[in-house]
């Protein structure tokens, strides 16, 4: 009382700021409900899909290794990326693409 509050303290030494002082007090006091978090299902199949592919592509690649660049390998692991992208959901192809 004798010193004031932090409030009246940032007012006095704040010369050209403006400070707007919101309440932290809701104005009903009823509980916030929690929030119930929707469980995604897995596509066991999608994923078997991609997997399949990138070891299709893996194995392609390998059997190239002799006769291309790495960088022409590479091209090999985006079709299969790309194809596994048109074929399922986006979480098998990120999977597939990491």
């Amino acid at each position: 009382m004798l010193l004031g509050s932090i409030v009246d303290a940032l007012v006095r030494a704040a010369a050209n700021i403006d400070i707007d002082v919101i309440s932290g007090e809701r104005e009903d006091a009823t509980p916030i409900a929690p929030v119930r978090h929707r469980t995604i299902p897995t596509d066991w199949d999608a994923l078997r899909v991609a997997t399949a592919v990138v070891a299709l592509a893996s194995g392609v690649a390998w059997l190239t290794l002799p006769f291309f660049e790495l960088a022409n390998l590479v091209m090999v692991y985006l079709l299969g990326i790309v194809v596994v992208a048109n074929a399922v959901r986006s979480g098998p192809s990120l999977v597939s693409s990491s």
